[in-house]
Parts: C-alpha cells; structure tokens; sequence
C-alpha cells in the first residue's frame, strides 16, 4: 500500500498540514512526508488480508477517502471497492488511526481530506 499524499494544492494554502504522531515540529514538507511514511507503517502493522476474500481470491485495489477533523479524528469515509470484504478491512484500518494533529489555517483548525489506495494481491502459487 502507498498513500497519497495531500492535495497539493490544498496543502500549499495550510499554514500547517496535519500532523501523524511522530512528526511533530518538521517544517510542512517534512510532515507530509513524515505522515505518508507513518500511515504506510500504520497499514503495513494493521493489514489482515480477509479469509474468506483468500478463500474467494478476491483481490483488487480499494481508493479510500476520508476527512481529518478540526480535533484530530478521522471520519466521512468513502471508499471505491471491487468488493465489500476489501472495503471492510480497509475502513477497519482507518477507524484504528491515532489521533492526528490537525490542519491549521488562519489562526484555527480546519477539516483536510486525505485518499490513499490500499492493494490486495494473493501470491500466486507458482
């Protein structure tokens, strides 16, 4: 899985993106690229390929979109999914983020989207 990261032209206007704990006082730069790094690693540690979706060989690539709020917590999730079993472990996922410093603009707190894709391949058995 690879995040996205933020608009760019969204992040350009912010006085300052949203901070993913672990990234606290980089300049705007380095804490995009500090969150991409540590959501990537939030994913890698949570990721649990469904069952029954092995069983199914359903894979496939879920786009998820979501908001982080003036208070740091995720919600407004949508999610585009070749199928329910992928979407469900995809929005598990989201729901287990930390609280995440937000966005500031103007002095106060502002709602930011952020989009990743998160891939789910089976191996092949050769």
């Amino acid at each position: 899985p690879r995040p996205e990261q933020f608009n760019d032209s969204i992040a350009a206007t912010l006085e300052q993106v949203p901070v993913f704990p672990g990234c606290e006082n980089l300049s705007n730069d380095k804490a995009r690229i500090c969150f991409n790094k540590k959501i990537t690693e939030h994913i890698r540690t949570n990721f649990r390929y469904p069952r029954m979706a092995q069983l199914k060989n359903i894979q496939g690539t879920v786009y998820a979109n979501f908001m982080i709020n003036i208070d740091g917590t995720v919600s407004d999730i949508n999610l585009m999914a070749p199928h329910q079993l992928l979407a469900d472990e995809a929005i598990r996922i989201i729901k287990l983020l930390p609280i995440i410093t937000p966005a500031m603009q103007g002095g106060r707190n502002v709602r930011v989207p952020f989009s990743f894709p998160l891939t789910f391949r089976l191996m092949s058995p050769n």
